[in-house]
């Protein structure tokens, strides 16, 4: 956990703000996810805009947030005693360089209003059991409310799955 910790506080201070085509940025992480989701047996859609969406941003930590939410996609919403016959993440972008959305949603199992009420909460986990830590919601809420000054909103119900939009309004 430690080693995790200093490797953000690296990657935070080493992270210049630079220009972005999302659209080719989304493509190319959605690539480097590809073989956890192939593993999981999960299917992967990307809907991008047929615009290059041009945003200024630090990427490295708009990467942590894309991969820390697949990441919790992968293992929460997709358990092993769950079958279901079609496993999909879908990663949304829209808007445009003012104002954009980036949405990771999938059709799994969903939370529960105890799960949804602390999603956020920093150790808060539901598998500590297989060494889940409790940390990737709430550094997702860091990154993305402090220096991606962005908005996070989740959508969640039970056996329908889970939305969680990131909202950015540049300037």
């Amino acid at each position: 956990m430690v080693v995790n910790f200093k490797q953000i506080a690296t990657d935070f201070h080493t992270d210049p703000k630079s220009d972005v085509n999302l659209v080719e940025w989304i493509s190319s992480i959605s690539a480097s996810l590809q073989p956890m989701l192939k593993n999981a047996g999960i299917q992967f859609k990307l809907e991008l805009p047929p615009y290059a969406l041009i945003v200024n941003t630090y990427p490295s930590r708009l990467a942590q947030v894309v991969t820390n939410l697949v990441s919790n996609a992968i293992k929460h919403a997709f358990p092993k005693m769950h079958s279901q016959a079609e496993k999909v993440i879908t990663i949304r972008l829209s808007g445009d360089a003012t104002n954009y959305a980036l949405e990771i949603a999938d059709n799994g199992i969903g939370m529960d209003e105890d799960t949804k009420a602390h999603i956020l909460d920093p150790f808060f986990t539901t598998d500590r059991k297989s060494g889940g830590m409790g940390l990737g919601m709430s550094i997702v809420h860091n990154l993305v409310t402090g220096s991606l000054n962005g908005r996070l909103v989740i959508n969640s119900e039970q056996n329908k799955g889970t939305k969680v939009s990131v909202y950015f309004a540049g300037k």
